[in-house]
């Protein structure tokens, strides 16, 4: 922020929250790597957040190694699964 131009900001993003879903599941979230997200790309870069839904495993969301593109890892149960936003 210490730029004049914009696109060249960054932020992190820490925190937890827990709710019910649309479907009536409740869930926790936690992020344990903060979420980086880059004015100039779409998605986050990089960060871990782990979700839990009541009675199911773990879902860890790893948004990579600070890359601007569109690609995710979800993994469940020692499964991890790329997947394209």
């Amino acid at each position: 922020m210490n730029t004049p131009a914009l696109l060249d900001d960054k932020y992190l993003i820490t925190g937890s929250a827990s709710g019910t879903s649309a479907a009536n599941v409740s869930y926790t979230m936690l992020i344990t790597t903060p979420l980086q997200k880059n004015i100039g790309c779409k998605h986050f870069v990089s960060g871990v957040m782990e979700i839990t839904p009541s009675g199911k495993p773990t879902r860890i969301i790893d948004y990579g190694n600070g890359i601007c593109d569109n690609i995710i890892t979800i993994t469940v149960n020692n499964h991890t699964f790329t997947v394209y936003l």
